[in-house]
Formats: C-alpha cells, structure tokens, sequence
C-alpha cells in the first residue's frame, strides 16, 4: 500500500493551506485512501493514477462505497468524479457517518447536534421507564406481583434496581437538608414536594425527577471533563515549545570513553580533508595507504591529515531481517577495521540498513547522527533515501513481472513452432 500512495504522489502536491502547511495529496489508513487535489483536473489525474497502480497490485475499488466532495471559494459543487468507469456519490447525493458524526454537503454540525441530542433524550427516557417499571412491580398492591422477583434487564454499566436506589438515598438527604434559598429568596418562599410526606404515586414521580437529574449530571460532568482535557492538552502543548532547549545527558556504558564531540559537528567536523569513494559505476579498490584488502565497503570517507576513516555499508533486506543484516555486516568488516586501527587510522564501520519498503532502520539514524548530520538536514535525507529504495523495489518487481511474462510467451512459441525475436535475460542484477 506505501508504493501505491508514494507512485501517486506525483500528478498532484496537494492544496496549500493559509498556514502555509502543504496537505500531502494522498493519505491512507489500512484499506481506506484520501485523495485531496487544488484542482479538479490534478483530482482526476490522481485517481486515474491510482486505478492503474491498483490494477498493478490485482485490487480493485468499490465506487459505491467511496465519497467525493469539490468545494470552490467556500461552496461545494455538484461536479462529480469516476472510477473504473463508474460514478463516485458525493457527499451530498450520501452522507458519510465517520466516528459517530455525519458529514454532509452542508459542512455543518447543526444535523449532528440535532441526532446528538435525540440520543440523549432516548436514552434519559429509557432510564426512566426502566425505573418506573421497578417501582410499579416493586409496590404493587398484589401480593403475587410483589413477590414475583422480576428482573428488569438493562445494561452492563446500568443497573435500574441500584438507581432507584440512589434516587431514593438523595431525595432522603433533601429532606434533612431542606429547601435552600438561591440568590435574594426568602426562607419558606419556595416550596418542593417532600418524600416523606408523598404518597407512592407522588414518589414514583419524585424518583423519576430525581433520575433525569442525575443524567443532567452525569452530561455535565463530561462535558466540564473535556473542556478540562482541551485545557490540559493546550498547556502541554505550550510546555513542549517551552522546553525546546533542554539539555539532555548522555550516559556512557562500562569500559567505554566518552565522545567529546557536540552535537551537529560529528565526526565530519574534526577534519577539513575529506575524501570520499564510492562503490558505484566502477569496482572501488580500498584504499591502500589505510589497510589491505579485497573487501569493498559502499562507502569509504577518509582524512589523511589527522589519520580517520569511515566505512559505510548499505544494505536494503526484507524488514524483518533488518537486525539481522547489521550483525552480518559489522562481523563481515570487524577484521578490517582492527586492522586498520593497528595501522594508526582511527576507523569506524557503521552498518546502514533501509527496508525494501522505504522504512529506515535506526542504524541509519545513528550513522548520520555520528557524522553530523543533524536536525532538518537528516530528516530529509532519511526521507529521500527511503523514497529511493521504494522506487528501486517497484522497478525490481515491475521487471520480474516483465521477464516472467516473456519467458512464457517464447516458450509458447517454441511449443507451437513459432519464431520470436524476443531476447529473454536469464538474470536481473539488482546489487
């Protein structure tokens, strides 16, 4: 799904917000896709896009399911978008229900607070008529129905026997207390029923009140819950922007000295003599003022001002295996670098691994770390490595495919006694 979102990326940037924030032009979640675009055009390049990678993968869409919305200058549009030749139903033709709120053409909350508040009302109303049904068996004037231990059924977190309970514990506590004046009102000018003076009638009604006041509550309750919540969150968010330049302590293990180098200068920063080699158009021979040998690192960036090399080895295996491939490297160079230290070059081997999926291992964080790359400059190179090793993937499979396909079609040609002119490779180097 990663190739399929980062193939797409292409035909559309996203819209820019006023914030100046770029909104990435697809975003997916498990089996769902978001695709927004600036422009109708880029929107329909981008879901041709996506049609072609998905038949590429052997999926397939389902446009019933799917939702489109245009809005122009703050007003939606009744254009509409298809896929795989067939109609996507906007968001006004079917409103989408996502997290308990519906999204419709209109864009506002006004449909939401409307069935927010009917639910309410359901379920205040199923409270009390479970209650009432408790206290219409419990004091029945026959004998039998008194007896008859009915149970009312309701749910697991509400039990109607333990709030009639409590209703009736609290409608007792008012009669100690007594009517409490509010604001400028005189002792005895307002008057409430009494439980001790009701009848059963008058009680189950009491009961009752006393039942929609405590879900009044309850609602309140959570409401002042999250309210606080957004203010908690709010001041954490601050105290991050506060404490950007905290100190950190780095700690040093046993027997290890400690690396006096700061932060952002890294090994590259002690010396002005770099050079670097590469294994990549021609075969690299290893530097033999430093050391002797057939091996061949990716990477070889050495100083002879001040006696330094690096030796960096890349490697891009299945995810799974990502630990396993740096044990493997740092045991495959491990003489090499004790050699070159008996030399007098202080030598270090990092192993670098990205997956074949465009994850970065965290080998590849503390490699740039330990050469000075730091900051917004790692983050983006990290960030275009990884799109590369995507990329070289789909080719690898795209040519798979190919080589596949051609190999079946010569030997139906030879089977059938048919000439071909198709030149069929028996390997692919992908090193």
């Amino acid at each position: 799904m990663n190739l399929i979102v980062k193939s797409v990326e292409k035909p559309s940037r996203g819209p820019l917000l006023s914030s100046g924030v770029r909104q990435p032009p697809v975003r997916a979640f498990m089996d769902d896709i978001t695709v927004t675009a600036k422009t109708v055009i880029e929107g329909r390049w981008s879901l041709e896009e996506l049609e072609r990678m998905i038949k590429w993968a052997r999926m397939k869409f389902k446009p019933s399911k799917s939702r489109s919305l245009i809005v122009r200058k703050g007003k939606v549009q009744d254009e509409t978008f298809e896929l795989a030749g067939e109609k996507i139903p906007t968001v006004g033709e079917k409103p989408v229900k996502c997290l308990g709120k519906k999204f419709d053409a209109t864009l506002a909350d006004m449909v939401n607070m409307g069935e927010v508040q009917v639910q309410l009302a359901l379920t205040e109303e199923y409270k009390v008529t479970k209650t009432r049904q408790v206290m219409t068996l419990r004091d029945s004037k026959v004998a039998k129905v008194r007896g008859a231990k009915v149970k009312i059924r309701t749910g697991r977190k509400w039990k109607a026997e333990e709030a009639v309970k409590e209703a009736e514990t609290r409608l007792k506590h008012s009669v100690i207390v007594g009517v409490t004046a509010v604001d400028r009102q005189g002792f005895g000018m307002t008057t409430k029923p009494r439980w001790d003076t009701a009848n059963k009638k008058g009680r189950r009604e009491l009961v009752q009140q006393e039942i929609r006041q405590m879900e009044e509550e309850s609602r309140n309750v959570k409401a002042v819950g999250m309210k606080q919540h957004a203010k908690l969150d709010t001041t954490r968010r601050k105290k991050r922007k506060m404490q950007k330049n905290i100190t950190f302590v780095n700690f040093v293990r046993a027997g290890e000295k400690k690396d006096n180098q700061a932060e952002g200068l890294g090994i590259l920063g002690t010396a002005s003599d770099w050079q670097m080699t590469a294994d990549i158009h021609q075969r690299m021979s290893f530097p033999a003022e430093i050391a002797a040998t057939s091996l061949r690192p990716d990477i070889v960036i050495c100083s002879q001002g001040t006696r330094q090399a690096v030796l960096l080895e890349l490697t891009v295996p299945w995810e799974d295996r990502i630990e396993e491939a740096y044990e493997r490297k740092m045991a495959k160079y491990q003489q090499l670098v004790e050699d070159c230290k008996q030399r007098g070059w202080r030598t270090w081997c990092m192993a670098i691994e990205v997956g074949c999926r465009g994850f970065a291992g965290q080998s590849m964080w503390r490699a740039l770390r330990t050469l000075g790359v730091v900051g917004a400059e790692r983050k983006k190179l990290i960030t275009e490595v990884c799109r590369e090793a995507e990329v070289a993937s789909q080719w690898i499979w795209t040519k798979c495919g190919k080589v596949q396909s051609d190999r079946t079609m010569n030997s139906y040609c030879v089977d059938n006694g048919l000439r071909t002119d198709i030149d069929i490779q028996n390997s692919i180097d992908i090193s």
